[in-house]
């Protein structure tokens, strides 16, 4: 909408958080619009969602966790269904926004015309 000037703002730049595990028609949508858009599109990442979901770890005191909270359901010992914790908008999209976000804003000149891909 601001690329058309329906929207005032000047954009420099659109930020993409990549889980890297988006379905294939989420990245030819993205092709398609940064060929639309006058400004670049800077993507971001914080790796590949699928593969660190699966990771478990352990910590100092032995105990057995995973780091990555995705949304699924579960089966809890006595019988009923549950659903984990999700974090993982936060972890791999929101953070990795803002923190590309304070460094376009650290790296812009009076001008707004710094900025790197």
């Amino acid at each position: 909408m601001c690329a058309t000037g329906y929207l005032p703002w000047k954009i420099f730049a659109a930020i993409f958080a990549d889980t890297q595990a988006e379905p294939s028609a989420v990245y030819e949508w993205l092709a398609w619009l940064e060929a639309q858009l006058p400004f670049p599109v800077l993507r971001v990442s914080k790796g590949n969602l699928a593969t660190d979901a699966l990771v478990r770890r352990t910590s100092r005191k032995g105990k057995r966790y995973w780091q990555v909270q995705v949304p699924v359901f579960i089966a809890n010992q006595n019988g009923t269904k549950g659903k984990l914790g999700r974090k993982c908008t936060s972890d791999y999209k929101v953070k990795q926004i803002v923190k590309r976000a304070r460094a376009i804003v650290g790296q812009t000149s009076a001008s707004g015309s710094a900025l790197t891909t």
